[in-house]
């Protein structure tokens, strides 16, 4: 997937969840939707409806690693750190809205229906889980064996991050609730 569409994308996902957050709380503070809290609900609402037979958001979002914390989707990780958003900007722990930007959604259009029902699919698992600190996202991250495998792999190289494997996500015993 091209980089550019794929920031796009993220943007829109991004929009979509805060939309979700304001509705549960009733409350505009974004301020704990940190580089890690996003990535992990990026992480859960690309592979909910992710199938050997259609990939959904995985075939958007293809650039997981498993590190530390989770999984990472390094493509935007990479947008986050470098600030390459138009409608966002990621400060050191936190997130902000940029005034007056509107996300151009004409390059992505084909898309939207598949956030959408992604965002939609997760909700119905679990509506509460926009509301979650970044910690109790972790954890749920932690109980996927795609995770396991390939950090298991990484710590065997001696590395702190392996790919992981979209066939492997689509695959996984797929979890959106604590413990």
């Amino acid at each position: 997937m091209e980089t550019s569409i794929k920031i796009k994308c993220f943007e829109y996902f991004i929009s979509k969840i805060i939309s979700w957050h304001n509705e549960v709380t009733t409350s505009t503070d974004i301020s704990s939707f940190t580089k890690l809290k996003t990535q992990k609900l990026l992480f859960l609402c690309s592979s909910i409806n992710a199938t050997s037979e259609d990939k959904g958001l995985l075939n958007i979002f293809d650039q997981f690693y498993a590190m530390q914390l989770g999984p990472v989707e390094s493509d935007i990780y990479d947008a986050m750190v470098s600030n390459r958003f138009e409608t966002i900007s990621f400060e050191e722990r936190s997130m902000r809205i940029i005034p007056g930007k509107k996300i151009d959604q004409s390059q992505i259009k084909e898309f939207i229906p598949k956030i959408d029902s992604a965002i939609s699919n997760l909700k119905d698992r679990n509506k509460d889980i926009v509301t979650y600190r970044a910690s109790d996202l972790v954890d749920i991250t932690h109980k996927w064996n795609s995770w396991k495998c390939a950090i298991a792999i990484a710590s065997i190289l001696g590395k702190r991050s392996e790919k992981m494997l979209i066939e492997n996500i689509c695959k996984d015993t797929k979890y959106f609730l604590p413990t």
